[in-house]
């Protein structure tokens, strides 16, 4: 009979408590608690939240709570709201909560939209959040208890699944002028618990105004919490991204990581960055950033292969190690392999400002030249092999300011090359078919084989100055000077031309040089010789030959004891002084 009655009591017990979970979840609307919920959140936060649809919920079999339609208002004097979002959704298992378990279902943020801004004072909407709360009871005076404390309070923790979908995230910088918007973020966790391994997948759409770029990322892996010392690792990830930048196209990467964040140093380690990187080539970097946060400073080891650069520039291998600290990267020792050559170099860019400081020290060795600018500016027909030596600096906001105050010295020498646009043999047969007055029969070929060229070059306001120019061929000496105009690269040289010794006898020209104006852009470049000089030295000099002839036939003649006004007639080869003197009648017969 007792039984019967402990068994009856117990199934009213049952009922009571099922009709109680019943009663409280189809018949106590939370909704009328809204305003409630919307003062907590002030009082913690200083914002405006509002609920604009319902709020659903269930106690058992598992606690779950779904709210609707939420707007968290923006701090004073920001426009648009701080938070909007469609869905926010939490379900935990009731069951694992009697056995001190906590299991999350799942957590579900559905079309969520956050606008962070910075005004044009430097005063951000979100620091706000985090100061005292509003509420006008004291503050409290415990401790913060570290972000997973809570967890604590459970033998075990899991969540089944956190899924993030159609996130769209902005931020506007008024005092830097520059804009970000996140769109389409999508983040999928499953299996999370801490000390184990999870997998983890987002994508993202990015675009951004100063610089004007739109990329889209692709990210998955493996997630690790450690519980002891707070250390995320990031494992058996892979990165895959394209970008699109204004007037390039578009650039794809494909990248292994493996990364652990240490957040007590606030310092990343990076123990695998390998693969393609912005399509610029194969890329492997380690190393270690510090204060990832706040005024970050990095040592890595970088070393690349295949690499091809904005301008074309093809690297067959790179290694360097990179420094960064108070906003300056440096690469005290970097070494590439390029075009059949080398170069050694170090680097070192400041962004600590608005503008860009970098200097640049280095020298390229054996480099060929025909390769190099084949893919740098196109076809054209120069050849040789270069060595060049640099120490520049500059200063700029923008790629032309860069290249407007570019400033140093710089050499080079180029053997067993080519050049372009002018043709030195052939002006030398040009010079010689005016002087016989006939045709000449060679071909202007545009092209001028040398030997070696050496050159001694300054640039400075936007241009390139070379004082020393010298470059040699079999038959040919040439010295020059001039100016290359960096925005466009426009020449504009004077050379002197002159045949060797040894052609100059056999050609009965007696080593005259030859002035020649180069001017134009490679590689269409004009050249204009100046044959009057040439002529007009060449007559001085036949005169001259002509006069001490004169000479020699007077002194003959006469004596020693001619006149001075004489001698210097014929010194200066002034046939009309001489052939007013009294013996003119020995110049007539000359």
């Amino acid at each position: 009979m007792l039984l019967k009655w402990l068994l009856g009591l117990f199934l009213v017990l049952i009922l009571a408590v099922a009709g109680g979970f019943y009663y409280l979840t189809h018949y106590f609307d939370i909704n009328q608690f809204k305003d409630e919920i919307a003062q907590a959140v002030f009082d913690k936060t200083g914002r405006k939240l509002t609920i604009a649809g319902d709020i659903r919920w269930t106690l058992f079999p598992s606690i779950a709570i779904e709210i609707n339609q939420i707007t968290l208002g923006n701090a004073p004097g920001f426009k648009e709201d701080f938070l909007n979002a469609n869905k926010i959704a939490l379900q935990v298992d009731t069951r694992a909560l009697l056995s001190k378990k906590l299991k999350v279902s799942s957590i579900e943020i559905k079309e969520p939209t956050v606008h962070l801004q910075i005004n044009a004072r430097g005063i951000n909407n979100w620091s706000d959040m985090s100061q005292a709360s509003h509420s006008p009871s004291a503050p409290s005076t415990e401790p913060a208890s570290p972000a997973l404390a809570p967890l604590a309070l459970f033998e075990q923790f899991t969540l089944n699944q956190l899924q993030i979908k159609e996130a769209n995230l902005s931020f506007s910088d008024e005092l830097a002028h520059k804009t970000y918007q996140v769109q389409h973020f999508n983040l999928h966790l499953t299996d999370v618990e801490p000390d184990k391994n999870f997998p983890i997948q987002c994508k993202a759409d990015i675009t951004a105004k100063n610089p004007d770029l739109s990329t889209s990322v692709d990210l998955s892996g493996q997630l690790h919490f450690d519980t002891n010392t707070g250390n995320i690792r990031f494992s058996d990830a892979t990165l895959k991204n394209s970008l699109l930048t204004a007037g390039n196209p578009e650039r794809q990467s494909s990248i292994k990581l493996a990364l652990e964040y240490m957040p007590a140093g606030d310092n990343l380690t990076i123990h695998l960055f390998q693969g393609i990187l912005l399509g610029l080539g194969e890329f492997d970097v380690t190393g270690k950033i510090e204060h990832l946060s706040q005024n970050p400073s990095a040592v890595l080891a970088l070393a690349g292969k295949q690499v091809v650069l904005p301008q074309g520039i093809k690297i067959d291998t790179l290694k360097t190690s990179l420094l960064y600290r108070n906003q300056v990267a440096d690469m005290p020792d970097l070494n590439l392999a390029l075009y059949q050559g080398s170069y050694q170099g170090k680097i070192k860019v400041d962004h600590s400002k608005p503008a860009l400081n970098i200097n640049a020290l280095g020298k390229l060795q054996q480099v060929s030249v025909a390769n190099l600018l084949k893919d740098v500016a196109g076809d054209i027909p120069v050849a040789g092999t270069l060595s060049f030596e640099h120490q520049l600096n500059t200063i700029g906001v923008t790629p032309a300011d860069l290249v407007a105050n570019l400033y140093g010295p710089m050499s080079l020498r180029v053997d067993n090359g080519m050049l372009s646009g002018i043709d030195i043999s052939y002006i030398f047969a040009l010079a010689k078919s005016k002087l016989d007055n006939a045709n000449t029969t060679r071909a202007d070929t545009g092209k001028t084989a040398i030997g070696y060229l050496t050159a001694k070059m300054m640039a400075e306001g936007g241009m390139i100055k070379n004082t020393e120019l010298q470059f040699q061929g079999d038959n040919y000496e040439t010295t020059g000077k001039g100016t290359i105009r960096l925005k466009d690269f426009y020449v504009d040289y004077d050379l002197m031309a002159a045949m060797t010794k040894t052609q100059a006898e056999e050609n009965n020209w007696l080593n005259t040089p030859i002035p020649i104006k180069v001017t134009g852009i490679p590689p269409n470049l004009k050249s204009t010789p100046n044959f009057s000089v040439l002529f007009d030295q060449l007559l001085k000099q036949q005169m001259q030959k002509q006069s001490k002839k004169l000479l020699n036939r007077l002194t003959e003649k006469y004596g020693e004891n001619l006149g001075e006004g004489v001698n210097e007639a014929i010194e200066r080869g002034l046939g009309e002084d001489v052939k007013n003197l009294p013996f003119g009648d020995i110049f007539k017969k000359e």
